[in-house]
């Protein structure tokens, strides 16, 4: 049986190769930093989206700048998850 080519790419896990696009690409998915936004503050969320999705953007930028690997990303997991 022939699997096609490209059939799970996009379920398939990334490689570290591609970790710099892909936190890139989150960082300025609107979905994502809603999600962020109404888990971290939700409150303030109704009313002050306007400062709010900026400081996430650039809260995550700094986080992730040294972030290469996908051993990286799951250590920042682990220890956000851990709080």
């Amino acid at each position: 049986m022939a699997i096609a080519v490209g059939l799970y790419d996009d379920i398939r896990p990334f490689n570290d190769d591609e970790i710099a696009s892909v936190v890139e690409r989150l960082v300025n998915d609107n979905e994502f930093i809603t999600a962020i936004a109404h888990f971290q503050f939700p409150r303030l969320i109704k009313h002050f989206s306007w400062v709010i999705f900026p400081m996430i953007r650039m809260a995550l930028r700094r986080k992730c700048r040294n972030i290469t690997s996908v051993s990286d990303i799951q250590h920042e997991v682990i220890a956000y998850m851990k709080k």
